[in-house]
């Protein structure tokens, strides 16, 4: 037998003992968090001065970079390194260090890490009323060592002078993040005020960042990122959590906020349908999307539109950080020929985006937009019935009523990966069973 395979052996066996060793320590079966609208007041972005137009033109700007981050991770023979994830709608809370400091994360279903902006900072960009995470205030604080698996399980490559595990993730726009790969005390607790605790978990205590742009104006970011897919230490491999489910606020309501739950306390029950098997897009979450209908007439999206290849960007898959879905642009443009078929008595009250954003828009009042025609997306053993909220989002000021003015289909063409964003995600319960590998939506008030 080959030294090399002697050193290949030995790894496996040290993976082994190194899951059991975590898997018998302080992991728990299940927990839960709060998950916030990014304007909440309750947000560390929260900004007063922005208008209703203000957060739709940055939910559009942030939309279209993340898809442009999305669109970097998924192609499959790309040798470039990703553009940054953008800020996106919903952030998580959750709790770091002894003493516990409260901050926030990007809940990130398209990201393999968890890291966080660190003191002392090299450069570090500003998070308004969340203070930086100081390690030098935390008796829990513990660099991690270069020799270990852990470093290795990161995905980290170097090590400090003094042979400790550094990180670096690049990404296209020349933005970046540095620091040490550590391990730290963290405390999830539910709204309903349960607590839960987490020793010696793994995430990047993020010295030096840089942000080469600001998606949407704002000076602010979200202090570091929750990755939820499967691969390296994400937050749900590195506990090894089977199932896991979020429900997220009405965009329109900020201060309703949702959850996040992980392990046996979440629910991943109602209709379900299969995430994609595919070996080079497998930390991603593809689903299999059949058909587009309104108000329960096909489209007849042609075979093949949403079909997962493996020599450029493809497919249809769920994604966390997405505001408004993307839709390959031959099935988009099907869809609002017949959005306008069925609104062919509107035609008088059709009018162009005030913002420019969007491709289709209607001036509406509460009446117009009950008997509006239902989109739902028809994926494998799963009818996915949008609501009106999650179709339609008001543009302009508020008229006599919140509900009259500018209403615009909220979704977008693309020519490479579609992504059905959390806007059309919004009050679902969304379960992924990774077990069974199977997502299920079940409609609900989040809060």
């Amino acid at each position: 037998m080959s030294s090399n395979t002697h050193f290949i052996l030995f790894l496996i066996c040290l993976y082994s003992f190194f899951s059991s060793h975590h898997a018998s320590t302080s992991r728990p079966t299940g927990f839960s968090a709060k998950v916030i609208n990014r304007n909440s007041v309750q947000s560390p972005l929260y900004d007063p001065r922005l208008t209703r137009q203000d957060r739709i033109k940055a939910s559009v700007l942030l939309s279209v970079a993340r898809h442009n981050y999305i669109e970097s991770i998924t192609s499959p023979n790309s040798t470039d390194i990703p553009v940054l994830p953008a800020d996106c709608e919903y952030i998580m809370e959750y709790f770091i260090g002894t003493p516990p400091l409260r901050t926030f994360g990007l809940l990130d279903t398209g990201s393999s890490k968890v890291w966080l902006q660190c003191l002392p900072c090299q450069k570090c960009y500003p998070q308004t009323k969340i203070p930086y995470f100081n390690p030098a205030k935390s008796s829990t604080y513990r660099r991690v060592r270069c020799h270990l698996l852990t470093c290795v399980l990161y995905g980290s490559e170097h090590c400090s002078r003094d042979n400790f595990c550094q990180f670096h993730i690049g990404y296209r726009d020349r933005s970046f993040s540095s620091g040490d790969v550590a391990e730290e005390t963290v405390e999830f607790r539910s709204t309903k005020g349960d607590s839960t605790t987490v020793e010696n978990f793994v995430f990047g205590c993020s010295h030096n960042n840089y942000r080469a742009g600001y998606v949407g104006d704002s000076p602010w970011g979200i202090p570091g990122i929750l990755g939820l897919n499967r691969r390296g230490q994400s937050l749900i491999q590195q506990l090894t959590i089977s199932k896991f489910a979020y429900c997220f606020g009405d965009y329109d309501v900020p201060e309703q906020h949702g959850y996040a739950m992980f392990g046996d306390v979440a629910n991943v029950s109602g209709p379900s349908t299969p995430i994609l098997r595919y070996t080079d897009a497998a930390r991603n979450y593809y689903l299999d999307i059949v058909d587009i209908s309104v108000d329960g007439v096909r489209i007849k999206i042609p075979t093949g539109v949403f079909k997962l290849h493996k020599e450029y960007p493809s497919g249809f898959l769920i994604d966390s950080g997405t505001t408004f879905t993307f839709l390959r642009t031959k099935a988009f443009r099907l869809l609002v020929s017949a959005l306008k078929m069925k609104l062919i008595k509107w035609k008088e009250k059709e009018v162009i985006s005030p913002t420019g954003q969007f491709d289709l828009c209607y001036r509406m009042n509460y009446s117009d937009l009950k008997s509006a025609p239902v989109i739902t997306f028809h994926f494998v053993n799963l009818d996915l019935r949008l609501p009106l909220s999650n179709t339609w989002i008001k543009v302009d000021k508020a008229q006599t009523t919140p509900y009259e003015g500018v209403h615009c289909l909220a979704m977008y063409p693309t020519e490479s990966t579609s992504i059905l964003g959390n806007f059309q995600q919004q009050n679902f319960r969304v379960g992924y069973d990774l077990d069974n590998t199977l997502i299920s939506f079940s409609y609900e008030f989040c809060e």
